[in-house]
C-alpha cells in the first residue's frame, strides 16, 4: 500500500486553499439565509417551500460528507477538491438564473454535491501537511475559518440583497469560487492514493446517506407539518433504522468500512470531541 505524499504546496499555501473552501460553504449557506424572505415574495411561493432552497444543500452535504472523504482515499484529494469547486460555482451561476422554486431547490442539492466533496477533503488536506506538532494550530485556523463564513455570510447577504436582489448571491458567490479554484490547480499537487489498492463499502455508504437523508428531511416536515405527524415520524423511524443498519454493517460486516466506529471506543478524548 503506498502512503500518500506530501501535497507540494507549502504548509502555508495548503492551509490558506482548505481555509477557503472551509470558509465557502458556511459563507454560501448563511448568505442565502438572509435572501429567504425575498425569494418566497418574488417567486410568490408558501414560505415553508423557500426553506427547502438552504435546506437541500444542507442535506446533501451531510449526508455525502463521510462517504466522499472514502472516495478521496481511493482517488485522490485534489481532483475532488477541484471538482467540488467546479460544481459549486456552476450551480451558483445557475442558481442565480432559476426561473421556480423547484430548480433552485435541484440546483442547491448540487451545490450540496460540491459542498461535500471541498469539506470532506479540506480537513484532510491540512491534516497531511502539517506534522503532529503543528496540526491543531493549523486546524484551529482552519475552524476559524469556517466561523468567519458563517460570520460575514449574513452581513454580505443582506446588503446585496438590499440592493441587489437575491439573486446577485449567487452571482456574487460565482466568482469568488474561482480564487480557491486557481491556487488548487496551480499551487497544490496531487497525492498518490493510499486506499486505491482496498474496496469501497457501499452497503455502509448507501446505508448512511439513505438514513441521514431522512432523518433530516423529517425534521424538517416536522417543523412545516407538525411533529406528529405520520409523515414525520415515519420517517424519523425509518432513517433512524437505515442508520442501526450502517453501525452493523460497520461493525459486523464491511471489510473495509466507510467508517471505522472503533474510533469511538479505543480514544476517549476523540469521542468526547
Amino acid at each position: 500500500m503506498s502512503e500518500p505524499r506530501k501535497p507540494g504546496a507549502s504548509k502555508g499555501m495548503v492551509l490558506l486553499i482548505a481555509s477557503a473552501g472551509a470558509f465557502l460553504y458556511p459563507l454560501d449557506n448563511s448568505m442565502l439565509y438572509v435572501a429567504v424572505p425575498e425569494i418566497a415574495t418574488v417567486m410568490a411561493i408558501d414560505p415553508g417551500l423557500v426553506t427547502w432552497v438552504p435546506t437541500a444543500s444542507l442535506v446533501a452535504m451531510v449526508a455525502l460528507f463521510i462517504p466522499f472523504g472514502r472516495v478521496s482515499d481511493v482517488w485522490g484529494r485534489k481532483r475532488l477538491y477541484v471538482l467540488g469547486m467546479v460544481v459549486s460555482m456552476v450551480s451558483a451561476v445557475l442558481s442565480g438564473l432559476a426561473q421556480d422554486v423547484y430548480q433552485l431547490i435541484g440546483l442547491r442539492l448540487l451545490q450540496g454535491f460540491g459542498s461535500s466533496l471541498i469539506v470532506a477533503n479540506s480537513w484532510a488536506l491540512v491534516a497531511e501537511a502539517f506534522p503532529p506538532g503543528e496540526r491543531g494550530k493549523a486546524l484551529g485556523i482552519h475552524t476559524f475559518a469556517t466561523f468567519l463564513g458563517l460570520a460575514l455570510g449574513p452581513v454580505i447577504g443582506g446588503v446585496l440583497v438590499t440592493y441587489l436582489g437575491w439573486r446577485s448571491i449567487f452571482f456574487f458567490l460565482a466568482p469568488v469560487y474561482l480564487v480557491p479554484l486557481a491556487l488548487t490547480l496551480i499551487k497544490l499537487q496531487g497525492t498518490v492514493p493510499s486506499g486505491r489498492s482496498r474496496g469501497y463499502d457501499f452497503p455502509g455508504s448507501l446505508s448512511f446517506i439513505a438514513g441521514f437523508v431522512m432523518v433530516l428531511v423529517s425534521l424538517t416536515l416536522g417543523r412545516t407539518l407538525g411533529w406528529g405527524s405520520p409523515q414525520a415520524i415515519g420517517l424519523f423511524a425509518l432513517g433512524g433504522g437505515l442508520l442501526g443498519v450502517f453501525v452493523y454493517i460497520e461493525t459486523r460486516v464491511a471489510r473495509e468500512p466507510m467508517m471505522d466506529l472503533r474510533v469511538f471506543t479505543r480514544h476517549r478524548q476523540f469521542t468526547y470531541g
